[in-house]
């Protein structure tokens, strides 16, 4: 062989082994780690031969057997770059390379040892020398601090979450989330150093972590394997950073000012007045970071530790209400502030080159303190004599964890974590104590209304007092066993306690009073009927306060083989089983289920057999537990009644005055049930199946294409019914946790009074309650092409989806409703009369461009660019097709105000708001004195000040044949142009 052609064998046999066809190759669980792998071609006559591992950031070494076959490897390998060595049996160096390790990746070298030592070295950092990665069967984006750095996005997890394809922007009413695949914001999982640290409570996001403690992230979209859960929609995976054998301290500091932030345009009603006047809002940030890392002891004990002052403030009014004239009013002002300071750290500490022992720890605790002020917005100014009322908002708090990695053979590995994630979610108002609320929602134009707030506590009348507190205690341990060339095992066990604690009276002064009017005929939700020939005002007083401490217990364990089945194609084949156990304020469970088996089947053809193409499929279940929200609200000590009255006129400090009483105090909750009359006995878990189809090409070096089909599933769903339509049926009890669409077995009290211990168990069929399954059916189609080459790194996918069916999942955008699993979807068959169609978060088409290029070595460029199109848009009614059934809640008729006529109209079928287009750009510039870098960056977000409408109101009228005059209006915009202004100095 001549020496042109051998070097071809060895490129050939690197590409294989870099796309696992010498070694099987698999990520490890949780993924906060690499590994490395690769062969030696040997002469034949070599024997005890070894590799040798060594990281250029800490001196860690460690030392394998090459196998008879040829190959090594190194798993749990933390992000970062290393040197390989082959040592032949005296220890002598035969060759030896250099690769860097990235998140969940395999980092492959390869040696042949017929070659002489002026041949050059073939190295391969991931699967750059073919960006076709022939063991993965799972779909998202990995990033670096490198590549995040130099891009224009925002400082936090969702923005990493928005360059993966498939994922798009949640509505705002539940903050700054993602969706991915079809599923809603609330049903990702959040980890950190292998820390599970998502909100439990409803799922909505997880701990919050400044960019600068972060190193790698793995944003996952589908296809995930068998150790990670409690998931239906995505993964967003990141390790924080090290400290290492070079002592480092830096410090950066970003600005973004309100004087360089444009504000979105006002929206009007129809009559010319102001709907929400975005004239007013302001917005800045000051955040800065100071960090040292360094030895404690070389080559032994590391530490990373940081610290994240932060100044965040924000200002604007609310949403006003109409009148006859088209005077201006009616908002009332809101202004935020939060300077809390993050900190953390992390400490390594190799005990040996096999034992390692990593401590994270870090407090992302942060008060915000809200100013709800009346404003005169004819004169731009706060009322005059309003003190406002402060409303404090906690979140946060403190995390740690402790992992174990052992390496205890060559071919057993061993891995081993506990620790804490606590998260604040209360909400305290200064004038929950004397302050009533009350919203006027009685019409007085033709054109419609909107909620007036005649007493002092303004619009702010919920909440009043909320403390709300979570715990997580989690334990995981996890091995990867090598069994020969061709099998590497995986398997083990994570288990969590979850803990949260609520103590809340939810309205500002303790109760809630809500005017309205009553047309001729019509009934209130106490079944009082208006027989007075007349409209009627009338309000109702409603009462709910919540206390207790609630657990859940989660626990899973796996098992997953990556089987190189030939030279060509790779299997994953894994199988998880899940548990979980909610339990009542009385600590007794109420919701038990287990054996929730989820297989999960991932295969990888090398079409050519050299590693630049392949095609792939994979299946998988996902599981979702029930959130702790379930357990305050359903099996929870709650108090919740509302009494009725005629209106008797307005008193002097906003609150009505009572008239007659209209019909018997309404009881939505006395204090609890016993646990069996709380959920169907037989209730089964929610879960989601899921296919893809896909296929990867480098077209040439450095350039790959893809295009991928998925298909999800939501197969079935938890929620809780409250019936009170007549011809299905009806709990005395009010509400229970059930499958919609299946049967059930529930427990139930006296009739008579709703309450009391359990008389008897009835079993309802599917027909009984009158409910449809839950469906929710997401197809997309992705094309993907990415470029990397030294100075230049670039992503462009588009995607097309399809989203629709009649649940959006564990939360509710149509109503901004936060309420886990018992939102007001599946209460009354009536609410899902007319609920299957186009869903929220269905944008059909999606294009994303970004990148960053080197132009000189001191000076960056980096842009992120988006086209996407609509959201569905509906029109939610408060009538009925037979005028006189009672729902609680918004349904999918509207009566017409001039024939009386009441139309359907299905889910999203009013069309879509506009495509939204958003291009953000930065550069940065680095300067070196002597030992100290400095560098200026400035960021661009919204270049363009595109001011397109992501979102519309609703909600079509709010009693029957009484249109909504903000219908159809503009409730959000896409974020308006502003600048970010940095500085860095690392020494």
């Amino acid at each position: 062989m001549n020496s042109r052609a051998l070097r071809g064998h060895l490129v050939a046999v690197a590409v294989a082994s870099a796309l696992g066809l010498g070694a099987v190759s698999p990520a490890m669980a949780n993924e906060t780690s690499g590994s490395v792998s690769g062969y030696v071609i040997h002469r034949g006559s070599e024997t005890g031969l070894k590799a040798v591992i060594k990281s250029k950031a800490t001196g860690q070494t460690r030392t394998v057997d090459i196998s008879d076959t040829g190959s090594f490897r190194f798993p749990q390998a933390q992000v970062g770059t290393y040197d390989i060595q082959i040592l032949d049996a005296k220890g002598d160096v035969l060759k030896e390379s250099q690769v860097r390790v990235t998140l969940g990746g395999n980092a492959v070298t390869n040696f042949d040892l017929a070659m002489g030592d002026d041949v050059e070295r073939i190295s391969v950092v991931g699967s750059t020398i073919s960006m076709v990665n022939t063991t993965d069967t799972n779909t998202g984006l990995t990033i670096g601090e490198t590549d995040f750095d130099k891009l224009p996005v925002g400082r936090d997890t969702t923005a990493i979450a928005l360059l993966a394809p498939g994922t798009t922007r949640g509505d705002t009413a539940f903050g700054n989330l993602a969706a991915f695949g079809g599923a809603s914001v609330a049903e990702n999982a959040y980890y950190i150093n292998g820390l599970n640290v998502t909100n439990f409570r409803n799922g909505l996001g997880g701990s919050s972590v400044p960019f600068e403690f972060y190193k790698e992230f793995k944003v996952k979209t589908g296809g995930y394997s068998a150790e990670f859960g409690r998931s239906l929609g995505g993964v967003i995976d990141a390790v924080t950073k090290s400290g290492t054998n070079e002592f480092e301290v830096g410090a950066n500091y970003f600005y973004s000012p309100d004087s360089l932030r444009e504000d979105s345009p006002n929206t009007r009603y129809r009559n010319g007045r102001i709907y929400i006047p975005n004239d007013k809002d302001e917005g800045e940030r000051k955040e800065a970071n100071i960090w040292v890392s360094g030895p404690i002891i070389k080559d032994k004990l590391f530490f990373y530790a940081l610290y994240n002052p932060r100044d965040v403030s924000s200002a604007g009014l609310t949403a006003g209400s109409t009148a006859s004239s088209s005077a201006d009013g009616g908002q009332s002002y809101i202004t935020d502030d939060a300077d809390d300071a993050f900190w953390g750290a992390n400490l390594d500490w190799f005990i040996t080159d096999d034992h390692h022992l990593q401590f994270t720890i870090f407090n992302d605790k942060s008060d915000t303190s809200e100013m709800s002020y009346g404003y005169d917005y004819a004169n731009g100014r706060i009322e005059s004599g309003d003190a406002g009322v402060l409303t404090t908002k906690k979140r946060g708090g403190k995390n740690w964890l402790l992992k174990y990695t052992g390496y205890l053979t060559d071919d057993l590995t061993m891995s081993a974590l506990y620790g804490r994630n606590k998260y604040d979610l209360s909400d305290i108002n200064s004038a929950a104590a004397e302050c009533k609320g009350v919203v006027d929602l009685r019409s007085s134009t033709s054109d419609g209304y909107m909620g007036q707030y005649p007493s002092c506590s303004g619009s702010s009348y919920t909440p009043g007092v909320a403390i709300n507190k979570d715990e997580r205690k989690a334990f995981r341990v996890d091995f990867e066993w090598t069994i020969n060339d061709q099998h590497t095992v995986k398997f083990g066990y994570d288990s969590e306690k979850l803990e949260s604690f609520n103590d809340e009276f939810t309205y500002s002064g303790g109760e809630l009073y809500v005017l309205r009017t009553l047309a001729p005929g019509g009934q209130l939700d106490n079944d009082w009927i208006n027989n007075t020939g007349n409209p009627l005002d009338y309000f109702y007083v409603r009462n709910r306060t919540l206390h207790g401490t609630f657990s859940t217990k989660s626990n899973a364990y796996y098992i997953e083989d990556q089987w190189q089945v030939t030279d060509n194609i790779f299997a994953s084949i894994g199988l998880r089983n899940d548990a979980f156990q909610n339990n009542s304020v009385n600590g007794r469970k109420f919701i038990d289920i287990d054996n929730q088996w989820a297989p999960r089947l991932g295969v990888t053809w090398d079409i050519q057999g050299d590693g630049t193409s392949k095609l792939f499929a994979n299946y998988g279940l996902y599981y979702l537990p029930i959130a702790s929200n379930t357990n305050v609200r359903v099996a929870g000590a709650e108090m919740d009644f509302s009494d009725y009255y005629a209106f008797g006129g307005m008193g002097a400090d906003g609150v009505p005055i009572a008239g007659a009483q209209l019909g018997d105090r309404l009881i939505s909750s006395n204090g609890g049930h016993p646990e069996d009359q709380l959920a169907d006995k037989d209730i089964k878990p929610m879960y989601q199946e899921e296919w893809i189809l896909g296929f990867e090409q480098e077209f040439a070096p450095g350039w790959l294409g893809s295009a991928r089909y998925t298909h999800r599933d939501l197969k079935r769903v938890i929620d809780d019914y409250c019936n009170a339509e007549p011809g299905y049926a009806q709990f005395p009890q009010d509400c229970a946790l059930i499958n919609p669409g299946f049967g059930a077995t529930i427990g139930l009290p006296d009739s008579s009074t709703g309450t009391g211990p359990t008389v008897e168990t009835v079993h309802y069929t599917a027909e009984d309650f009158g409910l449809p399954k839950a469906k929710r059916k997401y197809d997309a189609v992705t094309l993907e092409l990415k470029h990397r080459q030294d100075n230049l790194m670039m992503a462009a996918s588009y995607t097309w989806s399809h989203l629709r069916g009649n649940s959006e999942g564990y939360v509710k955008s149509d109503n901004g409703q936060d309420d886990a699993g018992i939102t007001q979807d599946w209460d009354f068959p009536l609410l899902m009369d007319g609920a299957y169609g186009d869903l929220p978060n269905d944008r059909r088409h999606s294009f994303k461009f970004y990148g960053a290029y080197n132009i000189t070595d001191a000076w960056t460029a980096g842009w992120n660019f988006s086209v996407q199109s609509g959201r569905p848009i509906n029109a939610f009614g408060a009538s009925t097709p037979t005028g006189d059934s009672p729902a609680w809640g918004d349904t999918y008729y509207v009566t017409d105000p001039e024939s009386g006529d009441v139309i359907r109209i299905p889910r999203g079928s009013m069309g879509t708001t506009p495509w939204i287009t958003n291009l953000d750009l930065s550069t940065a510039y680095t300067m070196h004195f002597n030992e100290v870098d400095v560098k200026l960056s400035l960021d661009i977000f919204n270049v363009l000040d595109a001011s397109g409408t992501t979102e519309v109101y609703e909600f079509a009228e709010s009693d029957p044949g009484s249109p909504n005059a903000a219908y159809g209006l503009t409730s959000g915009y896409q974020s308006p142009r502003s600048v970010r202004l940095g500085v860095e100095v690392k020494y």
